[in-house]
């Protein structure tokens, strides 16, 4: 069995992030993953949490799509039958003094006139936002080195697909279908007189996939520590939202932020206080 399924222990990075009254815990980035095993059935299989230092650079673009469409003679706003009407005289007169077989266009060319394209913009939708998180990892100890290795472990395995699971809960490798990688929620959170909230001052993200993890171990040397692992490596994270959202979803989710919301993880022992994460008191 994979031991991402059983791994749900929540990931710090670095130590001092869980240290109490440290001025990193007021900019702390929570990704946790919701896997369930697919089949038509939302069954929880395991939530995964990991903890780390809100990035450098975070670049949220919202996006409306717009194109232009020519709506001609049915774009017009007032006085319709009388354009037709000119129109129509108008092509009238260029056919009369031209030769047979004079096309609508040479024949409007040849009075000086087009009809109205009656050019409009035209919106078609907004974008689904996409976001990356870039982290270099420069462990301090040996635990730490651990610490990376499984939270890396984490990010690659639970952006791929998985088999589907029967009603009692067994894997089929021979299955004709395969299960959706995880959802994950992004949190952004402060530390405030000993709790974590989150930070209305950074971006409300929606329900995410994660679809591209990136990791360059030892960028800069070929330099490792005595168990063996890099001394350096660099992650990059990309997420995409699971759908468009419309104005009434930032609505909600900028409210939810700014009056009533919360968030709760598992707690792990002797680590962050994560039994709730609620509204900024102050």
């Amino acid at each position: 069995m994979s031991t991402t399924i059983s791994d749900t222990d929540d990931l710090i990075f670095p130590e001092k992030l869980d240290a109490k009254g440290s001025g990193s815990t007021n900019s702390i980035a929570v990704f946790q993953g919701l896997l369930d095993h697919g089949g038509g059935k939302s069954v929880m299989v395991g939530r995964y949490t990991i903890y780390l230092p809100a990035p450098t650079g975070l670049s949220v673009s919202d996006q409306a799509n717009f194109n232009t469409t020519d709506f001609g003679v049915f774009g017009a706003e007032k006085k319709m039958g009388q354009l037709l009407k000119t129109a129509a005289a108008k092509f009238g007169e260029a056919r009369s003094a031209a030769i047979p077989g004079l096309t609508a266009e040479q024949g409007f060319k040849a009075v000086g006139t087009i009809i109205n394209p009656n050019t409009n913009t035209t919106f078609s939708g907004n974008g689904v936002r996409s976001f990356n998180f870039s982290y270099k990892f420069v462990p301090e100890s040996e635990q730490e080195t651990d610490v990376i290795k499984r939270i890396i472990r984490r990010f690659k395995a639970l952006s791929y697909a998985g088999y589907t699971r029967d009603e009692v809960g067994k894997t089929d490798p021979a299955t004709l279908l395969l299960s959706y990688p995880c959802k994950w929620q992004i949190k952004f959170l402060k530390n405030v007189e000993g709790g974590l909230y989150e930070n209305n001052f950074m971006p409300k993200l929606f329900e995410c996939y994660l679809t591209g993890v990136e990791t360059n171990y030892n960028p800069n040397s070929n330099i490792f520590f005595n168990n063996a692992a890099p001394v350096e490596i660099d992650l990059s994270v990309t997420f995409q939202e699971t759908r468009a959202l419309t104005r009434n979803d930032i609505d909600e989710l900028e409210n939810e932020l700014d009056e009533q919301g919360s968030f709760n993880t598992y707690q792990n022992s002797g680590g962050l206080n994560t039994n709730s994460f609620g509204t900024n008191p102050n």
